[in-house]
């Protein structure tokens, strides 16, 4: 008997028709990528399913829960070995979505529709690697075969941006701010002044100030909008009572304050072991001024920024941002993204309380969560949608991004929607909405696809 046949997820009826007719045929806009430019750019054919299967930090801490020695996952046995212990491991997987997603990966590459365990492991390897030695498969190839006909993928403000000779799927540069917003680091200041130079900034006599920092600040985002970016990624986020005394401030004033702090920062110690010489005020109301500065600039672009959360703090500094950013009427588009399934109703609630948007589309989503997040499972998924519906506007949701460092993961956002057909077919059946065929195949195909076109569209 099969393990991942045609309707697998699939509960009902309904569900079936709706991934099979509608779903399934609808093109990818994955807009959360971590795939290394490099990878697409020299575009080499993969020779072992090992590359395609075990390369993603969530397989990685798989087989560490399940008892694999680190030989198996980061050291030096033999491609073989590995899949023959990750085989082991999958094999008592229940419930875990890496066993879904190597299923519904060898499936997709080799037709293997059995359950993976040592057993079958060896055989299974020599079969996927003789078909991707009979039909040559490369990333580009693997993001056309599940349908990817738009991808964003994370570049450092620093970075040379160099995709555009790629011509299919259009790839877009994200600007990824972590190294920008990591104001208490050490090496902050020798960072702003190698991305000075490459934005051709002047630094007076080597000293950062104020003005400085925003020169290259814009100058960045200007950069990557040259290059068709779209999102700023940011998931440093300052406390919420630097948000506030950074609103209320004197313009001339806070100028004078950073100012004082760059110089503080220009003498701090170069060790990573030693701590800059800056009290934590100062540093979070310098991060306070990153934070405006770069979605200030997104509004004037019409670019998104995608906000990070790590905690219930940061939840509350988001809310305060917002009220800040629509007091300023210079609030871009939002994707609002939480790591701790808990603040799933504060965030949907801060979410609906700031909407700004009058189409179908809202301009602030909260962002599922990639399908590599830890927390990621079809139960997650499940629960976030629900949320969604109850708290918001399921109907207007964009979908999500893969969080991926691998092409294969394209994979998951299939994943995805088997679960999402699943929940509308259980709405549907259990009289919670109308059994309205066409109704539901518009809703689904906005989640999927028509919603994050329009979302992302300038």
């Amino acid at each position: 008997m099969s393990f991942i046949s045609r309707d697998f997820l699939l509960t009902t009826d309904t569900a079936k028709e709706l991934y099979h007719e509608t779903a399934a045929k609808l093109p990818v806009v994955d807009y959360d990528s971590y795939i290394p430019s490099k990878v697409l750019i020299e575009n080499k054919p993969y020779t072992d399913v090992s590359e395609l299967l075990l390369s993603e930090p969530t397989v990685c801490r798989f087989l560490r829960s399940a008892g694999a020695d680190d030989h198996f996952i980061n050291g030096g046995a033999p491609n073989k070995d590995k899949f023959i212990k990750f085989a082991e491991c999958a094999a008592r997987g229940a419930g875990s979505p890496v066993y879904h997603f190597a299923h519904i990966e060898l499936n997709r590459l080799c037709g293997f529709d059995s359950a993976l365990n040592s057993a079958n492991a060896e055989e299974t390897y020599e079969f996927a690697n003789r078909v991707l030695s009979e039909k040559p498969l490369t990333p580009l190839g693997l993001l056309k075969e599940y349908g990817t006909e738009e991808i964003h993928i994370t570049f450092d403000a620093m970075d040379g941006i160099d995709t555009k000779n790629i011509k299919q799927p259009c790839i877009r540069p994200i600007m990824c701010t972590h190294k920008l917003m990591s104001v208490g680091n050490v090496n902050f200041t020798s960072y702003m002044s190698t991305l000075a130079g490459v934005e051709n900034v002047e630094i007076p006599n080597g000293q950062l100030t104020a003005d400085c920092v925003k020169a290259i600040i814009l100058r960045s985002v200007d950069r990557f909008r040259e290059h068709c970016c779209k999102i700023i990624s940011i998931d440093c986020l300052p406390d919420a009572k630097y948000l506030k005394q950074y609103a209320e401030s004197d313009e001339k004033e806070l100028c004078v304050y950073i100012n004082n702090l760059l110089v503080k920062l220009k003498n701090s110690p170069v060790t990573p072991a030693e701590k800059v010489n800056a009290t934590c005020d100062e540093l979070g109301m310098f991060k306070a001024y990153l934070l405006f500065l770069l979605c200030e600039k997104a509004s004037e672009h019409g670019m998104v920024v995608h906000l990070r959360t790590k905690c219930r703090d940061d939840v509350c500094a988001v809310k305060d941002l917002l009220c800040k950013l629509k007091c300023r009427k210079k609030t871009p588009k939002f994707i609002i993204t939480n790591a701790d399934p808990t603040d799933d109703i504060a965030v949907l609630t801060t979410v609906a309380d700031f909407q700004h948007s009058r189409g179908s589309v809202p301009d602030i989503q909260h962002g599922i969560g990639g399908m590599c997040g830890v927390h990621i499972n079809r139960f997650i998924i499940r629960k976030r949608l629900t949320f969604l519906a109850q708290y918001g506007n399921l109907s207007g949701f964009i979908g999500i991004g893969s969080e991926s460092q691998s092409p294969v993961s394209a994979s998951r956002h299939l994943y995805f929607r088997r679960n999402l057909c699943r929940l509308l077919g259980e709405f549907s059946a259990a009289g919670e909405f109308p059994k309205d065929i066409n109704l539901l195949r518009d809703i689904t195909t906005d989640i999927c696809y028509n919603n994050a076109k329009i979302f992302f569209k300038e």
